[in-house]
């Protein structure tokens, strides 16, 4: 499991919240303007814990070996809306995401269909109290695995993306314990993630 990954993740889903949201404070941006991601339905969980989704994105890049780096992010709010009109009353009392990310063959501009591996999940768990306050982390569990793969079909424009079984650890503390292990299915569509918003490096 990589540790700077997860990292990188949970800063990159919530930076632009701590940053657009605190710096501007309302719906002061474009007004009407926005970027909607994707609809559909997905959930993860155990052990007392489920997060649920309705939106999806989708971000890629090239990566090594001739292969992309895709990113797909799942929220339970239009999230880049949110963060383009700068309006905080648009996020839940409880922002949850979750991004599923591996290599592929394939271009940036769509998600390529098949089963990948190996593959990486996290979920975030984030109150709008502690965003608004500068908190970056909430809570944090990942997983991910190197021979199980994450299978992707698509039907028109709607995805199925899911995921047998797999630990999730709880990222934020020092022993990785397993917190709960769950498969996970979304169904919907996705939408690219707006252009100048973040470059994995």
């Amino acid at each position: 499991m990589k540790k700077n990954l997860f990292g990188f993740l949970s800063a990159m889903l919530m930076a632009f919240v701590c940053v657009s949201l605190t710096a501007c404070g309302g719906d002061d941006g474009d007004g009407g303007g926005g970027v909607s991601g994707g609809t559909g339905s997905g959930s993860v969980g155990g052990n007392g814990i489920s997060f649920s989704y309705n939106r999806g994105y989708f971000y890629a890049q090239a990566g090594k070996n001739g292969k992309t780096d895709y990113i797909i992010m799942l929220y339970n709010c239009d999230y880049f809306t949110a963060i383009q009109r700068h309006d905080a009353s648009m996020l839940p009392n409880e922002l949850q995401s979750m991004t599923i990310t591996f290599p592929a063959e394939g271009s940036t501009s769509a998600v390529p269909t098949g089963e990948f591996t190996p593959f990486e999940a996290l979920t975030v768990s984030i109150t709008k109290e502690q965003l608004l306050a500068g908190e970056e982390h909430g809570k944090q569990y990942g997983g991910g695995s190197s021979t199980a793969p994450v299978k992707i079909t698509k039907n028109g424009d709607t995805y199925t993306i899911s995921f047998d079984e797999i630990d999730f650890v709880n990222v934020l503390n020092g022993n990785h314990s397993v917190v709960f292990s769950s498969g996970f299915t979304y169904t919907g569509t996705l939408a690219p993630v707006p252009e100048g918003y973040f470059s994995v490096k």
